[in-house]
């Protein structure tokens, strides 16, 4: 990872003063993205994420253009409103923050206050009921996500998959899993479909909302009901089990050591409960189903803990 130094605040063209975050490329601006419907499958063997991104956006002034941040993903095609059109990947001023991915808009979506979106039960339906549709890869190589070979885990029985949208102090690595505007300025919620080989579990940091599959394919369904930042964006894959803590806690491991991730996060819940209770004031309970973590050990004796918060609200309460 290089070491990044404080990028030089560029002007708009016209001099109308600094860019909101010139870490990222996206036209904030002009445009925000408030939901994705992301689709995945996870191949181990190819180290990549295929599938798609579908975009709730809204202008909020008017342009020709949505601008998007990306990080070495293959793009094969970009759909608005059911048509194909013409999208141009350039560089960012800075390589290490990756490239823009330049979305050129119909006429009828140019306008301040056009919405971009599919309908779904997710939203309220509206007149406008288009979307931007991103087919796309990752790259084997992608920043935020680290892939495992079932030699380095605990059990060694199963490959593992983790990403980390923020680590080094840099929130800037969602742009290498998913189009978007990576910028804490914009804020989506998202919902999520899954596809792992059977026998694997996948979470992610949003609500589960079931599975189904056959003897090859799981495919898992997530919500997240919560508008969140893209760098809280996170997905987990891997040979796990669950224990309850309580019912508003539990934790996930590999099958040999999940009653001692068990004992190590029990007494978790009495502090973790109690502040979000304080700071929330009672008044999210009801969109609040619990709080996961994962215990991740690797080669056996190097332990890792990172949670996972369902509603990922608690990561900007706490």
């Amino acid at each position: 990872m290089c070491n990044l130094q404080p990028p030089i605040v560029r002007r708009f063209k016209g001099g109308k003063g600094p860019r909101r975050d010139p870490c990222s490329a996206a036209n904030i601006d002009h445009a925000t993205v408030t939901h994705m419907a992301i689709k995945w499958d996870v191949h181990f063997q190819l180290k990549m994420l295929v599938g798609s991104v579908s975009l709730h956006v809204k202008i909020l002034k008017e342009t020709t253009k949505v601008l998007l941040d990306i990080r070495d993903l293959s793009i094969r095609s970009v759909i608005v409103d059911g048509a194909e059109v013409e999208f141009r990947i350039a560089p960012n001023s800075y390589t290490f923050f990756g490239s823009k991915l330049c979305v050129y808009l119909p006429e009828d979506k140019r306008r301040a206050g056009s919405e971009i979106k599919k309908r779904r039960k997710f939203h309220n339906n509206k007149k406008n009921n288009s979307i931007i549709l991103v087919a796309y890869s990752t790259s084997n190589e992608a920043s935020a996500l680290q892939w495992l070979k079932k030699e380095q885990t605990t059990d060694g029985k199963a490959p593992y998959l983790f990403s980390q949208c923020q680590y080094d102090a840099q929130a800037i690595h969602a742009r290498s899993i998913v189009p978007c505007m990576d910028t804490p300025s914009v804020k989506q919620t998202y919902e999520a479909e899954i596809s792992v080989s059977s026998g694997l579990t996948c979470l992610m940091s949003a609500i589960g909302e079931g599975s189904r599959g056959d003897e090859e394919r799981t495919h898992f369904f997530f919500k997240q009901p919560v508008a969140i930042p893209s760098y809280l964006i996170a997905i987990v894959v891997g040979l796990l089990e669950k224990r309850n803590i309580s019912d508003r806690c539990a934790v996930w491991a590999e099958p040999s050591v999940v009653e001692k991730a068990l004992w190590e996060f029990s007494e978790v819940r009495y502090n973790l409960i109690l502040r979000i209770s304080y700071l929330a004031q009672n008044q999210l309970w009801d969109h609040i189903f619990g709080v996961d973590m994962i215990w991740y050990a690797f080669h056996r004796h190097f332990p890792l803990e990172e949670w996972r918060i369902r509603v990922s609200l608690f990561l900007l309460l706490l």
